[in-house]
């Protein structure tokens, strides 16, 4: 969650001419380079990679064997089954995760849990498993999982989401914004100058205004205001075939966030219930889905983060690639950030990279089948919508479900 330098409220913002939502407008099209004419981003909360795929048999990267962590009072945590839908709230600032790394030695985690809760210090070695998340793991099973995802900032979740944005954070690397807000250029100003069609759907739950009507030059154009809009008209958009170019989906002042403590099953069934509106929609065949958390909420991870810029990257977090275009069962070991999926954007439409960060980035967009190489236009027709999934079904048969239809060279048993 985020703490402003000054708890503003929306409304507050709407006072100073900064937050009032005009009704949603569907937005501009423009050409791409490939079937794909419809991204949809949803960015959940705080769990690492292998806090939720660790165990998963079919992941060549998941929680190596033999695996103990100190705790800093002469004793060692190894990893466990939580075996519930949630858990305290490991600390996950930039000074705590910087320690967690430990110069590479990434084992951290449990001592810095110590310092803020003795009583919970072991939780950051738990992890999740088909029991728990289980539709996750299916989706993952049937659609493409990224296990080398990584957050873009070693810290918290507005720099991430910063980010997932803007490619960058403006220096900042804590939870609080100015009331000034910041100076920004992001990807939807992007999209606006080449009329390309956003919406950014946020939850009504919390205390202070969507990120993006804090980053300037978006907050002083009205036009572009009116497309931070109230989750609330997330589902009738998808349902009326109105999603534009970019959707955007940020549940992190909800109660579906998974920040913990709150249940991962609760937030899971809400991104199913997307998840499902979207491929029983009239846009499905033409959309690509990026299921993806900010970052790792505290909780460990084993792969030492590359450095990208002075920031980052931050640990491992699951990205689930759901689409028509996406072949089934497949695992992509790619390296991948947050500006990943910036760079697909950048090059599905043809646009100028948004800035040096993203330029280098790798583009998440070679996970999908049926894209044309740059500067090749596509010819195929997008693919018929395949047949929803009973996301009801799959949840009240865990965990009689196999944990997985394919097999990967390398996998590991659950320590």
């Amino acid at each position: 969650m985020i703490v402003l330098l000054a708890c503003v409220t929306a409304g507050a913002l709407a006072v100073a001419g900064l937050a009032t939502i005009p009704p949603e407008s569907r937005g501009g099209s423009s050409p791409t380079r490939g079937p794909v004419a419809h991204v949809v981003e949803i960015m959940m909360e705080n769990h690492a990679f292998d806090n939720y795929f660790g165990v998963d048999p079919g992941v060549p990267h998941g929680l190596p064997p033999n695996v103990a962590l100190p705790d800093g009072r002469g004793g060692f945590v190894r990893p466990f089954w939580i075996g519930s839908n949630s858990t305290p709230s490991p600390p996950h600032d930039r000074a705590s995760e910087i320690a967690d790394v430990d110069g590479g030695r990434m084992d951290g985690f449990v001592e810095q849990m110590a310092r803020v809760d003795p009583t919970h210090a072991a939780t950051p070695m738990g992890y999740y498993n088909g029991t728990e998340v289980e539709g996750y793991w299916n989706l993952a099973h049937q659609f493409l999982l990224c296990d080398n995802y990584f957050a873009s900032v070693l810290g918290p979740t507005l720099p991430n989401r910063l980010y997932a944005m803007a490619g960058a954070s403006a220096g900042v690397t804590d939870n609080s914004l100015p009331l000034t807000g910041l100076n920004l250029t992001t990807i939807f100003d992007q999209l606006a100058l080449h009329h390309l069609g956003w919406k950014y759907f946020y939850d009504l739950g919390g205390t202070y205004a969507p990120i993006p009507l804090w980053l300037s030059p978006l907050r002083t154009n009205p036009t572009q205001v009116a497309n931070v809009v109230p989750m609330g008209g997330l589902l009738s958009t998808i349902a009326a075939g109105q999603l534009p170019a970019v959707a955007v989906v940020d549940p992190s002042q909800g109660p579906y966030s998974e920040q913990p403590p709150l249940s991962v099953t609760v937030g899971e069934s809400w991104a199913l219930s997307v998840i499902s509106a979207i491929e029983s929609g009239p846009q499905w065949g033409s959309t690509v889905i990026f299921l993806t958390w900010d970052e790792d909420g505290g909780f460990y991870d084993h792969v030492v983060p590359p450095t990208m810029d002075g920031l980052g990257d931050g640990f491992r977090v699951p990205m689930i690639v759901i689409s028509p275009f996406t072949e089934g069962g497949e695992v992509s070991s790619t390296v991948f950030d947050h500006t990943s999926v910036l760079k697909f954007i950048d090059e599905n439409w043809g646009l100028s990279p948004l800035n040096t960060r993203v330029l280098e980035a790798n583009d998440i967009g070679s996970t999908l089948a049926l894209i044309p190489s740059v500067g090749h236009s596509s010819t195929s027709s997008p693919s018929a919508p395949t047949p929803p999934r009973n996301w009801d079904d799959l949840l009240a048969r865990a965990p009689s479900l196999p944990s997985r239809h394919r097999t990967r060279a390398g996998a590991v048993a659950p320590p």
